[in-house]
């Protein structure tokens, strides 16, 4: 936690925990989804994998890392993906 809160100006703490076979597709989904949400309650921009999320994103952290690696899993198991990735 110690090199996250280098970058950061406010106090960093951990509120959830989210283990994944998929972390960087999970972590980029996360991005895109909270992508709008880079200002702090001052209106300052907020930098790399900071966001200011609403009470309501908060409490759904975990429920937004599950239904992101739910997508990827479907993905995996999707016999005509598979069948498009053995035809390269």
């Amino acid at each position: 936690m110690a090199e996250v809160q280098v970058g950061c100006p406010y106090k960093v703490f951990e509120v959830a925990r989210f283990e994944s076979n998929y972390p960087t597709q999970v972590e980029t989904a996360l991005h895109r989804m909270f992508g709008f949400q880079k200002k702090d309650e001052d209106g300052r921009e907020l930098q790399g994998e900071f966001f200011c999320l609403s009470q309501k994103d908060s409490d759904m952290f975990l429920e937004h890392c599950k239904n992101a690696e739910n997508i990827f899993l479907l993905l995996e198991e999707n016999t005509y993906l598979q069948d498009k990735k053995k035809t390269r």
